[in-house]
């Protein structure tokens, strides 16, 4: 699998910010803001933390989110759905992100799968062995499709982008 762009010097400080444990894993969201209340930090999917490290000023609510909210990134797109220019995404990147990131739209799609894991559906015609399975924060997965961490996902994008 070949990245579009991916600028070196950028794959290295991704690299180390997503093996520096300085940042906290959100699953399902690019950002999910944190608390200064309770003193939680803002969390990022492997992605999010990439834009961060490349545009931080693209966040666009961060001042109104409460905590444990997502957090937009805005794009170039036009929103069809809201009838506004630019467009926001949420949950994965849209629009002139992945040029940004310098990504391709498969890259990335691999990426947030490894990030979120996929949460096993249990099957009266095929359930898989125990042993197949493992638990994360209460949820079941298939041992393939589990959530993996910031450094594991650090460890495929130095072999594979």
């Amino acid at each position: 699998m070949n990245a579009l762009n991916l600028d070196t010097n950028d794959k290295a400080t991704w690299l180390a910010s997503l093996r520096s444990g300085e940042f906290e894993q959100a699953k399902g969201f690019l950002r999910v803001q944190g608390s200064e209340k309770d003193g939680s930090n803002d969390e990022f999917c492997c992605l999010g933390l990439f834009c961060e490290i490349l545009a931080p000023e693209r966040w666009c609510n961060v001042e109104h989110a409460a905590a444990g909210d997502s957090v937009l990134y805005t794009t170039t797109d036009y929103d069809e759905y809201n009838g506004e220019f630019p467009s926001t995404a949420e949950g994965e990147p849209e629009g002139d992100m992945y040029d940004m990131m310098g990504l391709d739209c498969d890259s990335c799609a691999i990426l947030m799968g490894m990030n979120d894991g996929t949460k096993y559906e249990p099957s009266p015609d095929a359930d898989p062995p125990e042993e197949e399975l493992v638990t994360v924060d209460g949820i079941q997965y298939l041992k393939s499709k589990r959530p993996h961490t910031f450094s594991e996902i650090a460890d495929y994008i130095e072999v594979n982008l």
